[in-house]
């Protein structure tokens, strides 16, 4: 079966809460439209959060749609855009760095400690130097 490139989707949702999540990535505005028995529902009856991809329905639908499907026509951006995006997880730059982050250099294992100043480093170059100096 060959790879589907369009940005158009439909699917059937079962009503049973005040809202439903439609699709993975966000969704264009004014692209979406719901149905039932093949009839258009009216706007008025739900909300759409474009950007997570979310449709709020009224209190009027749920009496009138409660436990029953609907079919939704949409289309889709290529990505979700209340989505994080980062490179990173700052959360370990703040705890080991405090803020303070060279992404150059590198520290294997969470066993090792901290050496705020590398002394221990400067310390062996150090030693190697005199050692040369020497010979």
């Amino acid at each position: 079966m060959a790879q589907s490139f369009s940005n158009l989707r439909s699917k059937w949702i079962l009503v049973t809460t005040d809202s439903a999540t439609v699709d993975t990535l966000s969704l264009i505005p004014q692209s979406v439209s719901v149905k039932h028995n093949g009839n258009f529902v009216n706007d008025s009856l739900f909300t759409v959060n474009h950007v997570s991809a979310k449709v709020f329905w009224s209190k009027l639908f749920l009496v009138q749609y409660q436990n029953d499907s609907v079919f939704i026509t949409y289309r889709v951006f290529p990505l979700l855009f209340d989505k994080p995006f980062t490179k990173r997880n700052k959360e370990v730059i703040q705890q080991y760095y405090g803020g303070q982050y060279n992404p150059s250099t590198y520290k294997s294992g969470a066993d090792k400690a901290d050496d705020l100043f590398k002394l221990e480093d400067h310390q062996k170059r150090k030693h190697i130097a005199r050692h040369q100096l020497r010979q």
